[in-house]
């Protein structure tokens, strides 16, 4: 039998069942659709994104087909009050690309017909029961026939009115904004529009948000009262786009729709052995742009713990790390949109807008504020904990007085960049590594199908701090899921494992490593680990915890 079930063949769950596949792992997907959708729905794929899609080759095939956006522009009254650009995120990924939802479907359907998955379509999901060793589940056809299946897994990705969390009796928890959005998709011709720039103009009484989409066309979302009802008219949205300073013309429409935002957010993700990820775990206002990001990182993340359980890598108890890392992430994501929603668009306060003025003027004039937002706003600044999630290190209190060269145990300088650096549930940073005389990002180098640990010299070349090395080469030497990369100023050859050589100490610096120090990068790009100086008794003890 298949040992996972994936319910819902949008991007959610198209991307959990293609790592999974990746990984090895047998699984099914279904979908209650007989076709793939045909709408854009969802937009934005952010830089964080793309680093989890880039390793299965995903991340290419939408910056192929998508537009990139450099600029995030805030109007005001036909002024601009705030321009956030992306070229300086600190990603492989510069951008945010602008693709409708059902093409990034079709390049992740194409993906996992090539890992050798495919979409059972016209399946519903029925009903589930579910004991100590798997989950029967009942599921019918287009034609109404029955049929029952038993897995170990199963993986809710159907949605915001998911019959996988209803099944499990897990409150969707939150409320309805109060308002309306209307939205088009269509050709529009103003001089303030920009094909690389998604903008937000904001007026006395109206909102108005555009995205360039590909072949000219735009998305325009509006927001008006709930008493307005749900028709969406050509000289309704010309209205709006009149009232913010944009003008222009509406051309040929291709789409329409109006819907309620629902701010909401699953009070569980997980019951036994059934996981909930994207839209039925968490729902919020389309304006962040971090719906469909959310859901494609829950699916990153929750498919190389599950499909190291399923193969008997890791305990079963890594899965509880999932909830614990992602629900806070939605947790804070959706209560600021909530507040962002009701701030810039519900009624247009004018007071609220006044607060709204102050906060983007501060971005608009300090440059780190601007790149602190924009960061944000990319998903590059999301933080994890869970007990899978260690800190180790000697820290200001343990470190040493002395030059930094003397020994291993860190300074106290080189405990302050240490601590300074991207810690423990933060995300890798990505810098440019030569190994073997090539020149390649990071990113590239450790994956997605692996734990990478990363070993960094430091300023004293000590045969002490050789051997400790050494041991961490030879005690994941076994572990096919496990590579090893060491920094070094020049190539050590008693070390048996890849190394980078970091003469110029650009990339210790990039992860305060002063002092000889150790990172271990999860699959999903997340640092699970780290310890400064190296103590492989200390890294066995963390790695064993859930590993078998």
């Amino acid at each position: 039998m298949s040992e996972v079930l994936v319910v819902g063949a949008g991007p959610v769950g198209l991307f959990a069942a293609l790592q999974l596949r990746r990984w090895g792992v047998n699984v099914d997907i279904i979908d209650k659709r007989d076709l793939p959708s045909q709408w854009s729905k969802a937009l934005g794929v952010m830089p964080r994104t793309l680093e989890y899609l880039g390793a299965s080759g995903v991340a290419d095939k939408i910056l192929d087909d998508g537009r990139a956006m450099r600029h995030v522009r805030f109007h005001r009254n036909g002024e601009l009050a705030v321009d956030l650009e992306f070229d300086s995120v600190d990603s492989h990924y510069d951008r945010i690309t602008i693709l409708p939802q059902n093409r990034t479907e079709l390049h992740l359907a194409n993906a996992l017909v090539e890992a050798g998955g495919s979409v059972e379509r016209g399946v519903e999901l029925v009903s589930l029961e579910q004991d100590g060793s798997g989950v029967d589940v009942t599921l019918s056809d287009a034609d109404g026939n029955k049929k029952r299946r038993r897995y170990y897994w199963v993986i809710g990705c159907d949605g915001a009115h998911s019959v996988v969390r209803s099944e499990l009796g897990i409150e969707f928890e939150g409320a309805a904004i109060e308002g309306l959005f209307k939205m088009v998709d269509c050709a529009a011709t103003s001089s303030k529009l920009d094909p690389t720039t998604i903008s937000i103009f904001s007026g006395e009484d109206s909102v108005v948000a555009t995205f360039p989409l590909p072949d000219g066309i735009y998305r325009i979302l509006t927001e008006v009262p709930l008493e307005d009802g749900d028709e969406v008219t050509d000289a309704l949205m010309q209205s709006a786009m009149d009232k913010v300073g944009i003008g222009g013309e509406l051309g040929e429409v291709s789409w329409r729709s109006a819907f309620r935002v629902q701010s909401r957010v699953a009070s569980a993700y997980r019951k036994d052995r059934v996981f909930l990820a994207g839209d039925a775990a968490h729902s919020h206002s389309p304006l962040g742009g971090q719906g469909m990001n959310m859901g494609l990182q829950d699916a990153g993340t929750i498919a190389w713990m599950l499909a190291g359980v399923t193969q008997g890598r890791f305990n079963p108890g890594i899965l509880d790390a999932y909830e614990q890392e992602r629900r806070p992430i939605a947790e804070a994501v959706v209560g600021a949109t909530d507040r962002g929603t009701k701030t810039v668009l519900v009624n247009h306060n004018t007071a609220k807008w006044g607060l709204m003025r102050t906060a983007l003027g501060v971005v608009s004039n300090v440059k780190t504020a601007r790149k602190f937002v924009t960061e944000e706003l990319a998903g590059l600044h999301w933080h994890y904990e869970s007990p899978i999630i260690v800190e180790n290190s000697a820290g200001l209190l343990g470190a040493r007085i002395g030059a930094a060269e003397a020994a291993e145990t860190p300074n106290v300088w080189a405990a302050a960049d240490f601590r300074a650096a991207p810690q423990a549930g933060d995300r890798m940073p990505n810098t440019e590594i030569v190994v073997e005389e090539r020149a390649r990002d990071l990113i590239d180098f450790v994956g997605d199908l692996h734990h990478t640990v990363l070993m960094f010299d430091g300023r004293a070349q000590t045969d002490e701090g050789y051997r400790g090395m050494a041991e961490v080469c030879e005690f994941f030497a076994e572990r096919s899921d496990v590579q090893v990369l060491a920094f070094v100023p020049e190539a050590q050859v008693r070390l048996a494992c890849a190394q980078a050589i970091d003469d110029d100490y650009s990339n210790h610096a990039a992860f305060g490593a002063s002092s000889e120090s150790l990172y271990v990068i999860r699959p999903d790009g997340v640092v699970g680990y780290r310890q400064q100086p190296i103590d492989l008794a200390s890294l066995k003890a963390w790695w064993e915890s859930f590993s078998t």
